[in-house]
């Protein structure tokens, strides 16, 4: 496990959500505070803000990649194009890693639905399922990154 993955999982057990504990671990690199960092991605947690959508980690991920890859300038689509591979091809290997990149299938409960997300606080899901996906989403927004 890297250095950034490490830091990624202690911040999501220390009680940031998915997307934010994987984005807090680059913000510094980029400059960005870690309070707006904080703020700009916590509603992607949850599959973003708990709508059964694309894990949040995922989210955190791409911005990562984007903040290194990303075109600053309208003139720059080899830069947007390079991003958006990169990106969709982190994703696959996200996919094939673990079967699927919505929240509800990777946690194995809908946290949309108020019982949904009693059942998995009540069975920890947070702290023994999603670790996995926070470090792996570090790892391939690293990888996105060198490239």
């Amino acid at each position: 496990m890297s250095a950034k993955s490490e830091k990624a999982v202690e911040t999501f057990m220390g009680g940031y959500n998915c997307a934010q504990s994987v984005f807090l671990s680059f913000c510094e690199d980029y400059g960005i505070d870690r309070d707006t960092a904080a703020k700009m991605v916590t509603s992607l947690g949850g599959g973003i803000s708990k709508t059964k959508n694309i894990c949040g980690t995922l989210s955190a991920m791409a911005l990562a990649i984007g903040a290194e890859q990303g075109k600053t300038d309208p003139s720059q689509p080899e830069r947007q194009d390079k991003t958006y591979k990169l990106v969709r091809e982190a994703i696959e290997k996200f996919k094939e890693e673990f079967g699927a990149t919505d929240c509800p299938t990777l946690l194995g409960y809908d946290i949309s639905d108020p019982d949904g997300f009693a059942k998995a606080c009540e069975a920890d899901a947070f702290h023994t399922i999603c670790p996995k996906y926070v470090e792996m989403a570090v790892k391939l927004a690293e990888e996105g990154i060198a490239k």
